[in-house]
């Protein structure tokens, strides 16, 4: 019963002559445990480079998360290799850089390292801020941090973000949707067994409480991600896990919500599975 209350990797960025749009170029080593991402962009002119073999670097990271912006630009998001710090930088349609050149500081607060495998989150509302969400250890455990961050570099949620959550409970795995309203839906993992769910308003207000949860008493849930309905509402997924480890008995949930967080759907919906799978919070 549900009761709702790495690799090694080189990124570059170019624009296709043909289509105008941006396009990733992925490299994998997968002998190496390390993520190493190495970020490019065309410097010939100040222009976008059609051949991702004559890049311009911006720096060296993990975990790059990209998205475009309505005028034809960029922002790219990722963590400082060692130390886990966010950083993000906005390009131009024009291939130009608009932030400091080796990118803006979002958060310096204490991360872990393997973290960064599948906690950096950015997304781009229709006024082209880049909203970022990731989770670190301020607190001394993880929790759920929200940024954003206008095409000027100014942050509009504050300099250290929004606490999404503040438990004292890990919370794992964040990922966000951008609404019509420009609004926010942010989902986690929460306790490493419970799914948590909050959305934010425009302004930066926690609409939700303390944010809206999906629980069992059969199995962990774990994984949810959200996403827009074609009519405004949200739809959430999410893995429930039963069994052993190290694998475990692993179903998809989905779940509709309105604006108001109120669930659309009776039960939530069985999508696929059971099948056997290891445990974890992937995207």
């Amino acid at each position: 019963m549900y009761n709702t209350h790495p690799n090694r990797r080189v990124l570059c960025l170019w624009k296709s002559s043909r289509s105008g749009h941006i396009k990733e170029s992925t490299l994998k080593d997968l002998a190496s445990l390390i993520i190493r991402t190495l970020f490019c962009v065309s410097t010939t002119f100040a222009q976008w480079s059609s051949d991702p073999g004559v890049p311009q670097l911006l720096g060296t990271g993990i975990q790059p998360q990209t998205a475009g912006t309505s005028d034809g630009g960029v922002y790219i998001a990722w963590l400082k290799d060692g130390n886990y710090h966010v950083y993000i930088q906005r390009i131009d349609a024009a291939g130009e850089t608009q932030f400091d050149g080796s990118g803006m500081l979002v958060s310096d607060n204490d991360n872990s390292s393997w973290i960064a495998v599948y906690h950096l989150n950015l997304a781009v509302d229709s006024d082209d801020n880049a909203i970022v969400t990731t989770v670190d250890e301020r607190t001394g455990v993880w929790e759920v941090y929200a940024w954003k961050i206008a095409p000027d570099g100014s942050m509009l949620w504050g300099q250290d973000g929004l606490a999404l959550t503040t438990s004292g409970v890990t919370n794992m795995s964040p990922r966000l949707t951008v609404l019509q309203d420009n609004s926010v839906v942010v989902t986690c993992t929460h306790g490493n067994n419970t799914v948590l769910f909050q959305r934010i308003s425009p302004e930066g207000e926690l609409l939700w409480g303390d944010g809206i949860l999906i629980e069992t008493d059969n199995g962990s849930l774990v994984s949810p991600q959200p996403i827009v309905s074609v009519n405004g509402d949200v739809l959430v997924q999410w893995i429930r896990q039963t069994g052993s480890p190290p694998y475990y008995d692993s179903e998809l949930f989905l779940q509709k919500y309105n604006i108001d967080g109120v669930p659309v759907w009776m039960v939530p919906i069985v999508v696929a599975g059971p099948v056997v799978f290891p445990m974890g919070n992937w995207s």
